[in-house]
């Protein structure tokens, strides 16, 4: 698992993307050493090329994410890729290069490759407010470094370049047993070169301080993925002198929960943990709003929204066809569940699809599944005019994951051809409620092999007949 500072290192690199350019895609062909893995969405790999002279060198410069969850087998499953910054020099990447997952995902292979090279990478427009570098950077400590950043030129990076330093951590608020609310400070720094003159430079600086001010500020989601909550908050901007080069800074504030694993042994009523096989695994909290509904305490899994999400039905009465669609069913099942597939051929639109009514506005919803196509066109799914997964043309199927808040009442399920005919398939459909419920009552839930308790204590006088 990815270290939470980490994380947000990269998700403020994949805030600042759109000054790099566009971003570069491809397929990576991903193993596990023996039974199945899951690969999550938004996992992080390495590439390693080899130089003309035979030798493989990681490239930290060039980082790349998974856009889709998938399950590795031992036989290898394809696995869509994006670069996480924009640029050309992704472009390079071609099939056959070594990924090195980072962090390590156990039990799959300890290097992967791409099985498609990756394209589509563009530069940014020679215009103000660009820039061709964003990276990390440990060792600067504040005004007294700006003069460093010319000299060491950035460790061989090109300018105008943004460099992103956390700074520190502050203590945090306690919500509930083992899980505080922590604030973490950012220095992003801006560093524009011009031998055009001190003017142009200056003016290059200021120019992407206030795009990266506008990329940041108020941001609570990067790519679909909790970045803040609350949302990051711009603390203050600042200049920095240095000769040759003009270096600006922002400050921001990120906030997020850390939990505590807990992994001490337990006693209850003199039977030990070992009386059921297992440890006190974690402790976990869950709020709700409804504290004096004994129903509602229990933490249950949200209803299924989607109906014949699975694809086994006979027909495809619960799908409706847009565009001219044409659906059926036909035999297949990806990632080992069922016989049918839900195929959407393309009659007379370009964007012909099946849909479901099941959502409401302004709700938060998470929809996973599979989908592939024939190999001559894109599958997609949406809502409204916001797209949530994109496949590539790879006749492989891939498993999508996505978080959203509904922006229409429909989830639809695209096939994107340029020509009737051809065809996308779905399967294992699902979209479920994750709308978040008003903090309230803490529950904390032990769960062991063959044994499950609620310890907690609920307010307003609520006697729950346990102690903590």
């Amino acid at each position: 698992m990815i270290g939470r500072t980490v994380e947000i290192q990269r998700l403020l690199m994949a805030a600042l993307r759109p000054l790099t350019g566009d971003r570069a895609t491809g397929t990576a062909l991903v193993a596990a050493t023996s039974t199945d893995v899951r690969l999550p969405k938004g996992s992080f790999a390495y590439p390693v090329p080899e130089s003309s002279a035979g030798v493989a060198l990681v490239d930290d410069q060039r980082i790349l994410f998974t856009t889709a969850d998938a399950i590795a087998s031992a036989v290898g499953v394809s696995v869509p890729m994006a670069s996480l910054l924009g640029g050309s020099r992704h472009n390079a990447l071609d099939a056959g290069t070594g990924l090195l997952w980072d962090p390590p995902v156990y039990g799959l292979e300890v290097r992967s490759s791409l099985s498609v090279g990756m394209s589509g990478g563009m530069d940014p427009p020679a215009l103000a407010g660009f820039v061709k570098e964003i990276a990390t950077y440990e060792d600067v400590t504040g005004q007294g470094r700006a003069q460093d950043f010319f000299n060491a030129r950035l460790q061989g990076y090109a300018f105008p370049a943004i460099l992103i330093v956390w700074e520190s951590s502050a203590e945090g608020v306690l919500k509930g047993r083992n899980r505080k609310h922590r604030p973490d400070t950012w220095s992003i720094f801006i560093v524009s070169e011009s031998w055009a003159g001190e003017a142009v430079r200056r003016n290059d600086g200021q120019h992407i301080l206030d795009a990266v001010e506008a990329l940041l500020s108020d941001r609570g989601v990067v790519d679909g993925r909790p970045f803040s909550d609350p949302p990051a908050r711009v603390l203050g901007r600042r200049k920095l002198s240095a000769t040759e080069s003009s270096v600006r800074a922002l400050t921001l504030a990120t906030w997020n929960t850390v939990e505590t694993i807990d992994l001490r042994t337990m006693d209850i009523d003199g039977m030990t943990a070992e009386d059921f096989g297992a440890l006190w695994l974690t402790s976990s909290y869950t709020f709700q709003s409804h504290p004096r509904d004994v129903a509602d305490l229990w933490d249950v899994e949200p209803e299924e929204l989607v109906v014949d999400g699975d694809m086994e039905a006979v027909g495809t009465d619960a799908w409706t066809e847009v565009g001219g669609a044409l659906l059926s069913k036909v035999a297949g099942a990806p990632g080992g569940g069922g016989s049918q597939v839900l195929t959407v051929v393309r009659d007379g639109s370009l964007l012909s699809a099946a849909k479901q009514v099941i959502l409401t506005v302004g709700r938060t919803y998470q929809v996973t599944g599979w989908y592939m196509t024939d190999g001559t066109c894109q599958a997609k799914v949406q809502n409204g005019n916001f797209g949530l997964a994109l496949s590539t043309t790879s006749a492989a199927w891939v498993a999508f994951d996505a978080t959203f808040k509904a922006q229409a009442t429909s989830i639809d399920c695209i096939n994107i051809a340029n020509a009737d005919g051809k065809a996308a398939f779905f399967d294992n459909v699902s979209v479920k409620d994750r709308t978040p419920v008003t903090e309230t009552s803490p529950i904390v839930r032990v769960r062991m092999a063959s044994y499950s308790q609620i310890l907690g204590s609920f307010d307003e006088g609520f006697d729950d007949g346990f102690d903590v």
